[in-house]
């Protein structure tokens, strides 16, 4: 799965990191990431196992010290999966 985390703020953000939700009841919890500057954005990519699902929601969260707007720091996505 990829996803990308951007600044879309007018200041370079704190270190941050992110947490996904896996198949098969697992969670990842990223290491520390470095700052973003403002417009500058990180693409994540996570492989996971095979898995018996279908399908999968995906949650995510990203954790950052003095954000101003955290209501957009969480995504949830629904994605078949197809062989």
């Amino acid at each position: 799965v990829q996803f990308e985390v951007k600044n879309i703020g007018t200041k370079t953000s704190e270190k941050w990191s992110y947490t996904i939700s896996l198949p098969g009841g697992t969670t990842y919890e990223s290491p520390t990431q470095n700052a973003l500057k403002p417009n500058e954005r990180a693409v994540i990519t996570i492989g996971f196992g095979e898995s018996d699902e279908t399908s999968y929601t995906f949650n995510a969260s990203v954790k950052v010290t003095g954000d101003a707007n955290s209501t957009n720091n969480t995504f949830k996505k629904a994605v078949k999966f197809t062989e």
